[in-house]
């Protein structure tokens, strides 16, 4: 239970060690490195109902998603116990207020709620990736990363180049707000970002990097051309000059009148201009059995 506990009463040495041990069950053929913060697959609480059930859908489409276990309260019903159980054999059940007191997590005060330790997303080497690809260099905040993430994947965009900083960020939060397409994308850890952006560079892809201050306005890429990648960076201090040195076009949303945009708002526009003549991807996200239609009314209800 020390992976569910707050970080302020957490057995800190259990935890890593239990954090270690999940790891080494999904990368079996990897060394793990001796600092915690380099962890190559992010190991955290997720949690809502939606996002469970968006999870199921994903090991449904063949995507690979590690659940370590499941805490409930026992004031849920027997339906919610059942779809927890198809996810993972280790549910653990506790008293709502035990829970709330102990296990201080975002969801867990929301009526019937649900957590789940994930250990998500397994690195892959970067010339899997399809692209184009979205490249998230530095951002902080997990709310802003997962708005990102949903808007990329509703624009047809799945591959995902993070920086160490966001890759330890794709927990609980980010999973959530981007309501659990997360688990459908495919995800690469930038490190160096600099060696990643250059095999990029090498497959042919243009690179388009995302600032308010640049002066170039952002337009279509090639119609049918899906080779591009996009960087957007963090909130305050934007994409690194390392990054920004290997992009091949700056671009801005040009603006009207006010400030600048919200990195995931910013973010938006671009993605959107940049796929506007990209040819349509390949729906082989979908579970089998159900149509896109089904997934996108499901969403909004």
């Amino acid at each position: 239970m020390v992976m569910y506990r707050h970080r302020d009463r957490r057995n800190h040495p259990e935890f890593e060690r239990q954090t270690r041990q999940i790891v080494g069950q999904v990368l079996t053929d990897k060394v793990l490195p001796a600092s915690f913060r380099k962890m190559p697959c992010p190991v955290r609480v997720h949690y809502s109902w939606d996002c469970l059930r968006r999870l199921l859908d994903a090991r449904e489409a063949g995507r690979e998603v590690k659940v370590d276990s499941i805490l409930l309260s026992s004031d849920v019903d027997d339906e919610l116990k059942r779809l927890a159980g198809q996810c993972c054999e280790h549910i653990f059940i506790a008293d709502r207020a035990l829970i709330e007191a102990e296990f201080a997590f975002e969801g867990t005060t929301q009526r019937r709620s649900v957590n789940y330790v994930v250990a998500y997303p397994i690195p892959q080497p970067l010339d899997l990736a399809r692209l184009p690809v979205l490249v998230l260099d530095g951002l902080g905040a997990a709310q802003n990363i997962g708005q990102i993430l949903r808007t990329a994947f509703h624009l047809g965009v799945t591959s995902v180049l993070a920086s160490r900083s966001v890759w330890n960020n794709l927990g609980g939060r980010a999973c959530r707000v981007s309501m659990g397409w997360l688990y459908f994308m495919d995800l690469f850890l930038g490190e160096p970002m600099s060696d990643a952006l250059k095999q990029l560079r090498q497959r042919g892809c243009r690179i388009y990097c995302a600032e308010d201050h640049f002066a170039e306005a952002v337009k279509p890429h090639e119609p049918g051309d899906r080779r591009w990648a996009l960087i957007v960076g963090h909130e305050h201090h934007g994409v690194s000059k390392e990054s920004i040195a290997l992009s091949d076009v700056r671009i801005c949303v040009p603006s009207r009148q006010g400030e600048s945009l919200n990195v995931a708002h910013a973010s938006a526009i671009c993605l959107y201009e940049l796929s506007r003549d990209m040819d349509e991807p390949i729906k082989d996200w979908l579970p089998s059995g159900k149509s896109e239609k089904h997934e996108l009314v499901h969403e909004c209800n």
